[in-house]
């Protein structure tokens, strides 16, 4: 964990206050998102207070990935996130930095969001999309867990060939599965995937 990296976080109780958290997940657009998290003073937080501290949350771009075919990208996490470790993974994403702020431009939510996104999407499977390849599905949160109590998830989906990826060691190996599969496999508990790959999961396919 990289204590002394700054990452972006809106207030909590304000964030209650637009949409409640109640509920597990919500459905938004871009557009939504960017007037909600406006109205909830975004601001970089360093890592250490903020991970300990539920009077924020920390934003997550989380990008599910499905390739021509419909079938979805999966992981078994190994990463830099020990709270997670052995459990299945469907997204790519991570912190917002105040270096996806464009260099000698006052800060923006909406591109900061972008560049957050497409960095992430860069350095995990080595391809940067263009804006119409991703659409944002809207928001994933809980509350039950360490990871969930300070953090919020803002879910998209990629379409891509697989071609055009190039995996790397965060995501180690991989599969891709059908939207039948994932249901089966969490009907089943044949594979253990993290709470917000199904959250994500459900609110990207109404499931």
């Amino acid at each position: 964990m990289k204590q002394n990296e700054a990452v972006l976080c809106v207030v909590t109780e304000l964030l209650k206050q637009k949409i409640g958290l109640q509920k597990n997940s919500y459905i938004y657009s871009q557009q939504e998102l960017i007037d909600i998290f406006s109205a909830c003073e975004p601001q970089f937080v360093l890592r250490s207070e903020a991970e300990h501290n539920s009077s924020y949350k920390q934003l997550i771009p989380y990008c599910l990935i499905q390739d021509l075919h419909g079938n979805f990208l999966v992981y078994e996490r190994s990463g830099t996130e020990k709270r997670l470790h052995g459990l299945y993974s469907l997204g790519v994403g991570g912190h917002i930095n105040p270096e996806d702020i464009h260099e000698n431009c006052e800060f923006s939510l909406e591109e900061t969001l972008k560049q957050a996104l497409m960095r992430e999407l860069s350095e995990e499977i080595g391809y940067t999309p263009s804006e119409g390849a991703y659409t944002c599905k809207g928001l994933i949160y809980e509350d039950k867990s360490s990871v969930g109590t300070v953090h919020i998830g803002l879910v998209y989906v990629l379409t891509l060939d697989p071609q055009h990826m190039t995996v790397g060691e965060e995501l180690g190996q991989i599969r891709w599965l059908s939207e039948a599969d994932i249901v089966l496999a969490m009907q089943n508990k044949s594979m253990e995937f993290e709470h917000w790959s199904e959250l994500a999961f459900g609110l990207c396919k109404g499931v």
